[in-house]
């Protein structure tokens, strides 16, 4: 183990035992420093013969691997993280625990996400507290560098065999530290970064360590593997597999005392995670695990293995399926399924694993067949469990480029056919990094995040708020009214609501059906139904507020069937169908977003039965008629805005218009204009006839006028 790894695991242990001592004596973060500091202690005596402290004699070509990856990072610093995951559940997962998610808020990050163990979000706290939002992901640059150096390390014990020079170790350990799934998260809050780490340690101590392991190093080991679980939960089963190895081989050194205290190192870092989830849900991994583990929030029965198996993303579902489930990616890569050049490299790291296992040259075959070992247990893990979705299996990524680059320059250095099959394995993986610099770096303008050249202005105001934008940026004040947030699971917005304000609770309006599956309660919980609803008679019209997200990058996974004039329309609608209507809208612009960008922000009060909702978009000096529904006089509850952007910002634009209402004969009754320097415009209307809009104009003639209009019989004065 190398000193930045060993600081890495105390780090996360620091992190862990805070959590302990918060859990179950109330020690705040900051009164368990002490205890922290005694844990050090206690992991360098344990640790301090199987650490190399010693200086890493880092070359130039070190210097400027890593400068690359640091060059990366800072491109994007500018730009706040608000990709999907994080914002549904990361930064909520960031505070400290114990804090009820069913009783005092409701499955705030979906009933999937909610009871996750939140160890790799809670490591980015403290660098979010000190730096900021968007130097918050800091931690995920220095896991990036750690897994480089750590590819450096094993490049190097192989290197020695295979002859390479500095530049070469260097170049391959970058070229895989920047693998497809490796590099775009330097500058996220995601946690499947944080697990590689602890991956590639056991599979260096598996390529390159003793085959008998000392009691010291399989205790080691056995944190390792409890701290990998709580950072995430499927990460932590490749590691058993290796495990068991290790106990085989070392067998003989064995006790049933060691064997005692190995499994509960390797317990020990779920208690204070399991045991919260326990509280709340009675499963210490729920949704997951639920054969073992029942509860009462969950679904029991014939077509409860649909609902919480992975019936999202198809994979695999045989062992020659998941044999050619790369090759069959690359000729036709499935809406969820695996990108292409993931697809790719897969595929060769593969054929690359096969053929090392029969490879009978002398340069690399003490290791050869380990390696391939090690990435058929990954591959066949990922192909059954993962299929779909690669970013959570990162560490085969970083295998398959191990396989491909080690075969790769044991092929380079034969002649004619069997040097040019080496030189394609390694340009598969040099070009690995080059399609997120397309994509990110002089790609699509509309990029998630763009570079500070692309739009320089805007990148330079997203800049000055670094360092500043510790929290909200909104002012409490305009937050007191506040007393409860609501969201629905395929929209979510609880990252948001949090660090808007996190004193109040936030209540999921799809928590009582698992996952996001079927509105029309087919699968719907009953005793978390009475719970929601609970919730929503409490906190319904008395102070609930809901955050709206419009970007056409989030899109709905709730199929309600709904096709509205605009999205802030569909999901206004959604809200509806559910009995809840929103209004008294207003534009938020919190620091921990994009400069120059808003988030539209709502009051939910109960939803008439029979309101009707209309939106429409209106070009310049045209008009909309709003569709009458009910005889006599209608209400009407008439909300305008400038249509917003791809990113959900409405433009601070001034537009003016008119309305005409009419009366049963068509005649003109009332006439009425409305102007805004950029925000919202909301009005109540009785109507007996019909109503028209005409929109006017904005400024610079550069958007469309949104009308967001609900209908309700008028029982007036």
């Amino acid at each position: 183990m190398n000193r930045w790894l060993f600081l890495f695991l105390c780090y996360s242990s620091f992190v862990w035992c805070a959590d302990f001592l918060y859990t179950f004596l109330c020690v705040p973060i900051w009164g368990s420093i002490g205890t922290l500091c005694m844990l050090g202690v206690l992991l360098y005596v344990v640790c301090r013969k199987h650490v190399s402290f010693a200086a890493d004699h880092f070359s130039k070509w070190d210097a400027a691997a890593i400068a690359s990856l640091v060059f990366v990072y800072l491109i994007h610093v500018h730009t706040p993280d608000t990709d999907w995951d994080v914002i549904s559940y990361h930064i909520l997962h960031q505070q400290p625990l114990p804090w009820s998610q069913v009783s005092e808020s409701f499955f705030p990050s979906t009933m999937l996400h909610s009871f996750l163990f939140p160890l790799a979000d809670r490591m980015s706290l403290a660098f979010r507290h000190v730096l900021g939002f968007r130097l918050g992901t800091l931690l995920s640059l220095l896991v990036g560098i750690l897994i480089y150096i750590q590819l450096r390390q094993i490049i190097l014990k192989q290197g020695r065999v295979l002859s390479l020079c500095a530049w070469q170790v260097s170049l391959l350990a970058c070229a895989i530290a920047t693998a497809i799934n490796v590099l775009p998260q330097i500058h996220t809050y995601y946690a499947d970064l944080r697990t590689v780490p602890i991956l590639l340690y056991f599979l260096d101590e598996f390529l390159n360590g003793a085959e008998r392991k000392s009691a010291k190093t399989l205790l080691l080991m056995a944190w390792c593997i409890g701290i990998e679980i709580c950072f995430k939960l499927s990460a932590g089963i490749p590691l058993l597999a290796a495990m068991a190895y290790f106990l085989w081989m070392s067998r003989t050194c064995l006790s049933v005392r060691m064997i005692a205290a190995g499994f509960g190192l390797a317990v020990l870092p779920l208690i204070p995670y399991a045991y919260t989830n326990v509280l709340e849900t009675q499963s210490p991994f729920f949704p997951f695990l639920y054969q073992i583990w029942p509860s009462k929030l969950l679904l029991h029965g014939k077509d409860s293995s649909m609902i919480y198996g992975d019936i999202l993303f198809s994979g695999p579902q045989t062992l020659v399926q998941a044999l050619v489930w790369p090759f069959r990616e690359i000729v036709q890569a499935k809406p969820f399924g695996m990108d292409r050049k993931e697809a790719l490299l897969v595929a060769f790291g593969l054929v690359s694993s096969v053929v090392l296992w029969r490879y009978r040259g002398a340069a690399i075959v003490g290791s050869s067949k380990k390696l391939a070992i090690a990435y058929g247990c990954f591959y066949l893990f990922g192909a059954l469990v993962y299929h779909s979705f690669m970013r959570y299996n990162v560490g085969l990524d970083v295998i398959s480029g191990l396989a491909c680059g080690f075969l790769g320059i044991v092929l380079w250095r034969k002649r004619s056919f069997y040097r040019e099959c080496g030189l394609l394995l390694l340009l598969v993986l040099a070009l690995q990094p080059f399609g997120f610099f397309r994509a990110q770096l002089w790609g699509a303008k509309d990029a998630t995040h763009p570079p500070l050249y692309r739009d320089r202005t805007a990148g330079i105001a997203d800049a000055k708020k670094i360092f500043r934008d510790r929290d909200a940026g909104a002012g409490s004040i305009q937050f007191d009214k506040v007393k409860a947030w609501l969201m629905m699971c395929s929209q979510p917005t609880s990252g948001y609501a949090y660090l808007l304000k996190d004193t109040v609770p936030i209540i999921d309006l799809d928590g009582y059906t698992p996952l996001y599956i079927d509105i029309d309660g087919t699968y719907e919980n009953p005793t978390a139904r009475t719970i929601y609803e609970q919730h929503m008679h409490k906190w319904l019209g008395n102070g609930m507020y809901v955050l709206l997200q419009t970007q056409e990058n989030r899109p709905t996974y709730l199929s309600d069937g709904i096709k509205q004039a605009t999205l802030m329309g569909e999901l206004i609608q959604m809200y509806l169908r559910r009995g809840v209507q929103l209004r008294h809208y207003e534009q938020i612009e919190p620091s921990f977003i994009r400069a120059n960008h808003n988030i539209t922000m709502a009051e939910a009060v109960p939803a008439d039965a029979e309101t009707v909702f209309q939106d429409y978009l209106v070009e310049k000096d045209a008009s909309c008629t709003l569709k009458k529904t009910f005889e006599g006089t209608s209400l009407y509850c008439v909300t305008l805005a400038l249509e917003p952007d791809k990113q959900g910002s409405i433009p601070k634009m001034a537009f003016r218009g008119h309305i005409h209402v009419y009366d049963p004969s068509h005649q003109i009754a009332e006439q009425r204009t409305f102007q805004s320097r950029g925000e919202y415009v909301s009005m109540d209307i009785p109507v007996d006839g019909e109503l028209e809009i005409v929109f006017d104009g904005a400024e610079h003639d550069a958007k469309k006028l949104m009308v967001l209009s609900y209908e309700e019989s008028y029982h007036g004065e």
